[in-house]
């Protein structure tokens, strides 16, 4: 409290302390940006998996009401035009689902690492998009893990994280392209693949 009094954001009162005008001013530039940017809650739940320094240096793209899909755009503008991806998907939506078969159908080579509730998904309610998809160069992995942030190596030369509350729902992603977000991305992928397996199931598609 001391060090905003010493800033002029507060003074004391009838024994309490209340907001100057230039703390009244200051105050509701910093809710107008929570709100404009709406990326309280995705950077409180990206902090649990992803390094603070990773996301001091990246690209922020939260989900707003009035605009669902951007952050997902964000990520996939980067796909569009890469050769190879590696990733963790703990979620499988009806758009991911599409619009990665597409990539991979155009010569994407991808290698994805399923929690196996979200495998169990794609090939119950996606099994033509599987069996397309598994013609091409992809890989299709499996673990018991929980994966708590979908993540996207891309082209080894860039990282685009997913990041859901705690019902699933996209509260946004988040891109990096720095040198320690390229190792923390990659070391992380390399430990979950050491626990990956391929799924079962995969022997029928492929036979």
């Amino acid at each position: 409290m001391r060090e905003l009094r010493n800033l002029g954001l507060t003074e004391k009162s009838d024994g309490r302390y209340h907001l100057t005008t230039k703390g009244k001013i200051v105050k509701d530039r910093i809710e107008g940006l929570d709100r404009a940017t709406g990326s309280n809650d995705l950077i409180e739940h990206a902090k649990k998996s992803i390094p603070e320094e990773i996301l001091f240096d990246a690209e922020i793209h939260p989900s707003r009401t009035s605009c669902p899909d951007q952050p997902v755009e964000a990520l996939e503008k980067h796909v569009k035009d890469s050769d190879s991806i590696q990733g963790f998907v703990p979620v499988v939506l009806d758009r991911y689902v599409r619009f990665y078969t597409r990539q991979i159908t155009a010569g994407l080579e991808a290698e994805l690492i399923f929690e196996h509730q979200a495998y169990n998904s794609l090939m119950n309610n996606y099994t033509e998009d599987a069996e397309t998809a598994l013609e091409h160069d992809v890989t299709l992995l499996t673990t018991n893990q929980n994966l708590d942030i979908g993540l996207l190596i891309v082209d080894r030369n860039l990282i685009g994280a997913a990041i859901y509350d705690d019902r699933g729902s996209i509260l946004g992603t988040i891109t990096a392209n720095t040198v320690e977000a390229l190792d923390w991305a990659n070391d992380l992928y390399q430990k979950q693949r050491e626990r990956a397996d391929p799924p079962k199931q995969l022997e029928a598609f492929e036979s």
